[in-house]
């Protein structure tokens, strides 16, 4: 089952697919490929899974995030060292 979210779209995944035991995210376009030539990347969050009430749901974000990887981690939690 294929599931498309618009940036600020969501689904219950407890409802929308009740026997869901996998799901692969990506950002809905081919990758870039690097030939070589710099390019700027941020960290970014394409989206977030969440529990509400008794389901949990996910919901798309598609944002970058100032900084990198590490202020992104660090927001949600986790040392980086």
């Amino acid at each position: 089952m294929a599931v498309r979210l618009p940036k600020g779209g969501n689904v219950s995944l407890s409802t929308g697919a009740p026997g869901l035991r996998e799901a692969f995210v990506g950002p809905g376009w081919s990758p870039r490929v690097n030939d070589g030539t710099e390019f700027d990347l941020d960290a970014s969050t394409c989206g977030e899974r969440y529990r509400q009430n008794d389901e949990f749901k996910f919901k798309a974000i598609g944002q970058g995030f100032a900084g990198g990887l590490k202020p992104l981690a660090e927001a949600h939690g986790v040392s980086i060292g």
